[in-house]
Parts: structure tokens; C-alpha cells; sequence
């Protein structure tokens, strides 16, 4: 059944009934020790260990393979006890049982063999990995430490939100024109089909006192609107902080090549030349919230994204700090890789300072 519920695209149905195998016969078990005191130990120690396991899978599930092995150690030297008398009588093979060591077998099995897939993962960005870190390393002069910890202090001095949501930016009761649904519009897009922008159907904002964004189709309503606003105020912050964008255009041995945003303002050929960062794919929004965000789609930060780049490390602080110091930008998150405490090797050696902003427009 709860495979079958998975497959109806049920997210806690089939989660309790999984977890309903070891706390309701965990809170059976602990039932039968005031009505059979032969096995008053034994179903003590199986009820406990059952209705915990249980609990950790239906309330804390990202703990489950943690707290597997403790679960079968526990039940098993318990079980052991029990049927020994203590350690007073030798153990039989029946004493063992097979339940617990095929768990136990199971964890091993997925817990070494992420292991090697990470290992093998490490292995194949180890050259990468060795490039950025030799680019740090240039990084050493005087100056270029005083401007790493001039961000740091920068980044420290901002109080932001721990887990930043995507909240609802439209007023159920205005009115919107008909038209298509924004998924649509976006799935019609990806697959290189004509398309138009319309506004969605006031149908896709539910009433509701909770300011966090619940439908997808809602999220990607926002983010056609956002996009072309954000985009404008990026450009701004590059023209105002000698930023660069990423060409369509390869360098030698397949480098990406730069454009300052300075020079494409003054030659629409060379603004052509940029390779602008589009929304993230419907596709790609399914798998993370499916993956990464338990199909919470106001967890979906970076939908609309763009990236500046730059030349020098006094360019990007300037930039961070006209970002703080505007009235239509919002940081909600920051995240600084460029601190020299931050452990490269969990990016492959990449690093950079990522923000998540609110767009203010009104």
C-alpha cells in the first residue's frame, strides 16, 4: 500500500505506513508487558526500540540511517538478555534472529557505498579542484587580504534570516486578466514553443492567511514578472561597479570570456554577445523540491538568478556594499565562500559570495 499511495503522488501516506511497521507494533509490544510477564523484558526493550525507530522515520526522517545501527545494537543485546536470563544460560541460534543483521546488513551496504560514490565524486573534480585552489593561492598579496577581510566584515555585519522563504506578492482580491497559467508557459517555452506573456488566472492564488508561497504555478507567476526588474538592477550594479557577464562566445581551450557591462552598454553587438542566466527549468524546480525541499516550494530560492563577475576583489566589495546600501534590494541570505575559513573542497574549490534578495518596487 505504500508503494501504491508513493505512486498517487501521496508524500506522508506512504511515510506513516512505512514507519507504522515498527511504532504501532512498537506500541503493541510495549502493551503486551502488562499482560505477559514471561516476555515482560523482551517486549519491553522491542517496544521501546520499535516505537522510537518509528517515531525517528515519521518525525525526523533525514536521522533514520543515523539512528539505524543504534536500533539494531539496542534490540539485539536487549533480545539477547532477555533470552539468556542475563547472560545465566548460553544463547541458542534462535536468540539471535536475522531481522536486525539484515537491517544492519542494509545500513552498511548504503552507508559504504555513498562513501565510495563521494570518494569517486571527489576523484573526478580533483583536477578542478586543484585549479581553483591554485587561483586562491594568487590571492595572497597584502592588499588582496585586506579586501577578503573587508567582505568578511561586510557579510558579518548583516542579519539576515536563517531559512528565507518565498512569500506571495500579489493581493488575491486585485484583479487579474484572463489568460494561461505560468507553468504552462514556462513548460511551452522549454520545449521551444511559441509563447506570450500573459498574467496568470486570479484562480492560482488561493485565499489563505499564510504569506508563504504554496503552488508553483504561483512562483514561476512571479518570477516572469521579476526577472526583466532584476535583471535592470543588475545591470545597474555592474555599470556601477565595472562588473562583467559571461559571453555566448568560448575562449581559447573552452575558457568562458567576459564582457564588461560598461563596454555592451555602448555596443548592442557586444550586449548581444552575453549569455544572460535564464530561469531555473520547471524541470530542475521539480527535482529540487522533490530531492532537497520536501515539495516545500516556498523553499525555492533561485528561481530568477544572475551572476556578475569580476576582475578584481575591490570591484566585488564595492558592488556587496552598493547591494547593502539600496533601498530596492532586501538581502535575505548571504553565503560567503570567499572567507578563508570556508572549506573549498565541499565546492570543488569553487568560491564566490551568493545572495539571495528581495526586489523592492514599490
Amino acid at each position: 500500500m505504500a508503494v501504491v499511495t508513493a505512486r498517487l503522488g501521496c508524500r506522508r501516506i506512504p511515510k506513516t505506513m512505512f514507519a507504522s511497521l515498527f511504532h504501532v507494533i512498537g506500541a503493541y509490544e510495549l502493551s503486551q508487558v502488562f499482560t505477559d510477564r514471561d516476555l515482560l523484558v523482551s517486549n519491553l526493550i522491542w517496544g521501546t526500540g520499535d516505537l522510537s525507530f518509528g517515531m525517528v522515520i515519521e518525525f525526523g526522517e533525514r536521522y533514520m540511517m543515523t539512528v539505524l545501527p543504534f536500533y539494531c545494537i539496542f534490540t539485539s543485546f536487549g533480545s539477547i538478555l532477555s533470552d539468556t536470563k542475563r547472560f545465566t544460560t548460553p544463547p541458542t541460534i534462535s536468540t539471535f534472529g536475522y531481522s536486525n543483521y539484515l537491517l544492519l546488513a542494509a545500513w552498511l551496504y548504503f552507508t559504504v557505498g555513498r562513501a565510495i560514490l563521494i570518494r569517486r565524486a571527489f576523484n573526478n573534480v580533483k583536477s578542478e579542484l586543484l585549479k581553483y585552489n591554485d587561483l586562491w593561492a594568487s590571492l595572497s598579496s597584502e592588499q588582496s587580504r585586506l579586501t577578503l577581510q573587508r567582505i568578511g566584515e561586510t557579510v558579518s555585519q548583516l542579519r539576515v534570516s536563517s531559512k528565507p522563504v518565498q512569500s506571495r506578492a500579489h493581493d488575491p482580491d486585485s484583479p487579474l486578466e484572463a489568460s494561461s497559467s505560468p507553468l504552462a508557459w514556462m513548460l511551452q517555452r522549454s520545449q521551444g514553443g511559441s509563447f506570450s506573456l500573459h498574467a496568470p488566472s486570479k484562480s492560482v492564488w488561493p485565499l489563505s492567511k499564510d504569506p508563504r508561497v504554496v503552488s508553483l504555478d504561483q512562483l514561476y507567476a512571479q518570477a516572469v514578472f521579476v526577472d526583466p526588474i532584476f535583471r535592470q538592477k543588475v545591470q545597474e550594479l555592474a555599470a556601477e561597479s565595472r562588473g562583467l557577464f559571461p559571453s555566448v562566445l568560448q575562449g581559447p581551450e573552452g575558457s568562458v570570456e567576459c564582457i564588461p557591462w560598461r563596454e555592451a552598454m555602448a555596443d548592442e553587438e557586444l550586449e548581444q554577445r552575453i549569455r544572460w542566466a535564464q530561469m531555473k527549468s520547471v524541470d530542475r524546480a521539480v527535482e529540487k523540491l522533490v530531492r532537497s525541499y520536501n515539495s516545500d516550494v516556498s523553499r525555492l530560492l533561485d528561481v530568477v538568478r544572475q551572476c556578475i563577475v569580476f576582475e578584481r576583489l575591490e570591484d566585488l566589495c564595492e558592488c556587496l556594499e552598493r547591494i547593502l546600501g539600496d533601498p530596492e534590494l532586501v538581502v535575505m541570505r548571504i553565503k560567503n565562500r570567499l572567507d578563508p575559513s570556508f572549506d573549498a573542497r565541499t565546492t570543488g574549490g569553487y568560491r564566490d559570495v551568493a545572495l539571495n534578495v528581495r526586489v523592492v518596487t514599490e
